[in-house]
């Protein structure tokens, strides 16, 4: 039969990862990063167990901005993350000082730091030089009379057993590193971005495999299954290119889209 493809979720799963979460980083609350999988089950599974919810859609951002309070996010070694961020993201330490000072002018209130290492980050080191970063802004920003008190370690953790690096191993470095520049008592409120950690292993795609054969790649045979065609949107239609009416310029800047990710398949 002729079915569209469809997933296969075990909350239970998603509740076991919510515990595990919390044992292994206790001073830290998760705010689940809805756009990783906004299913209703998972919001309303993760909504129950009380963990937050990071919205970073557009709309929601519009509804919910109701205040001049800002965090500022710094760049961060994302070299051995599969989804690299800080390419578009993040500010390097040489610019935080200027845009502080820039927020005090303009009366922005900076609340705190924040940073990502990238998605799939398999470099626990990653997190400890980012915490060390956002205590050096915490005292830059402490020159300008800003009080900050939030700290977002962001996301990037593993979210199957099977990855290069064990959730349990990264959260062994944090911890010692949260407790050296942000000790308990700091009045600081530490939160991250949990995303595919939550969902990874807990959805199965299910799909119609409509051929197979094997492909010799240097004398060793690889499987390679085919799937129906547009399952994957490769039947949309073609858009047809017309001259620009205005002047251009070649750049040398990178450009992305909104909806950027890096390939997954």
């Amino acid at each position: 039969e002729d079915r569209d493809a469809f997933f296969v979720a075990d909350l239970g799963d998603v509740v076991k990862k919510h515990i595990r979460f919390l044992k292994a980083l206790p001073r830290v609350k998760p705010f689940y990063a809805v756009k990783c999988n906004s299913s209703k089950g998972v919001v309303q599974t993760l909504a129950e167990l009380g963990a937050g919810f990071d919205c970073a859609s557009k709309k929601a951002d519009a509804e919910n901005f109701i205040t001049n309070r800002m965090v500022l996010r710094i760049a961060t070694d994302d070299s051995k993350s599969s989804g690299r961020l800080s390419v578009k993201f993040g500010a390097p330490l040489k610019s935080c000082r200027r845009l502080l000072e820039m927020a005090k002018n303009l009366n922005v209130d900076v609340i705190g730091v924040s940073f990502h290492v990238g998605s799939g980050c398999c470099d626990s080191k990653a997190y400890v030089q980012s915490i060390s970063d956002a205590r050096l802004v915490f005292e830059m920003a402490s020159e300008f009379g800003y009080k900050m008190w939030l700290l977002d370690i962001g996301g990037g953790f593993p979210g199957t057993d099977d990855a290069k690096v064990r959730f349990e191993e990264i959260a062994a470095v944090i911890n010692p590193a949260l407790d050296l520049y942000f000790p308990e008592g700091s009045a600081v409120e530490i939160i991250a971005e949990p995303g595919r950690y939550y969902v990874a292993s807990a959805f199965s795609l299910a799909v119609n495999v409509i051929a197979k054969k094997v492909v010799q790649l240097d004398n060793c045979g690889s499987d390679v299954q085919l799937l129906k065609k547009g399952l994957y949107k490769v039947e949309e239609k073609e858009t047809v290119c017309t001259p620009m009416s205005c002047g251009w310029e070649i750049s040398d800047s990178l450009c992305f889209t909104p909806a950027f990710a890096q390939p997954s398949i």
